[in-house]
């Protein structure tokens, strides 16, 4: 085989394996872009976001904002 023909099939076995290697990163490139577009994940392992907020009962009085005189004089006696 002549030189010429050689260094031609050299050139196009070239071409070939950085046409494979452009669709493989192609590839690559379609499956992060998928995984991107995703919502981030919560990670702190420790939110409960189903269960509501505590509510607090404000029909009972707030014993610990009276002092002890402020409540013997509304006649209100902590339990």
């Amino acid at each position: 085989m002549p030189e010429s023909v050689r260094h031609i099939q050299r050139v196009r076995d070239e071409a070939s394996a950085i046409a494979k290697q452009n669709a493989y990163v192609r590839e690559l490139i379609a499956k992060s872009s998928e995984i991107l577009k995703k919502s981030l994940p919560d990670l702190f392992l420790g939110r409960k976001t189903q269960e509501p907020f505590p509510t607090e009962d404000y029909a009972e009085p707030a014993y610990h904002s009276l002092t002890p005189s402020e409540i013997e004089t509304a006649g209100l006696r902590p339990e």
